[in-house]
């Protein structure tokens, strides 16, 4: 599932797809975060192209 939002206006979309190959997540939290405070999570994910 993907969400997006810009300007006020917000989508998203899902779509079942077949993993072939093994993938990895990167995600990048800050260190401290107060219980008010509001987080934007930027995730990458990738697959490195080779078989295993």
């Amino acid at each position: 599932m993907v969400v997006a939002g810009y300007d006020g206006a917000y989508g998203s979309v899902e779509k079942t797809v077949a993993v072939k190959q093994p993938l990895m997540v990167l995600a990048t939290l800050p260190r401290v975060a107060g219980p008010t405070e509001e987080i934007t999570l930027p995730v990458n994910v990738f697959c490195d192209g080779q078989k295993h």
